[in-house]
């Protein structure tokens, strides 16, 4: 009987890889190719006109009462943070030129 001997653990990458081959040999690194991040991208299909929204909250309200039992305010923080949001969005869609201006009946 071996006294406090313990099986050896295989460390990764080796043992049985694909195609009943052992992992990485020793000595050899695989290469990988370098990412190229720099490249050219194809020009984005751009929306036509955008609108402002009618009710910027009401995926927040859908939610329910923010689960922070010792802030009480704190939905009224968020729904302010979020019709922020919606403001600057529609001023810049403006600024740009894209924002939909709906039809007076």
């Amino acid at each position: 009987m071996s006294q406090g001997r313990r099986p050896q653990r295989r460390r990764p990458g080796q043992g049985q890889g694909q195609g009943g081959q052992g992992g990485n040999q020793q000595g050899q690194v695989q290469q990988k190719r370098p990412a190229d991040f720099w490249r050219d991208t194809p020009e984005p299909d751009l929306a036509g006109s955008v609108g402002a929204a009618a009710e910027p909250t009401a995926l927040l309200r859908s939610l329910g009462t923010p689960p922070i039992p010792t802030q009480a305010a704190a939905g009224q923080y968020f729904a302010a943070v979020v019709e922020r949001a919606s403001a600057l969005a529609t001023a810049l869609g403006a600024a740009a030129g894209i924002l939909e201006v709906p039809a007076e009946d």
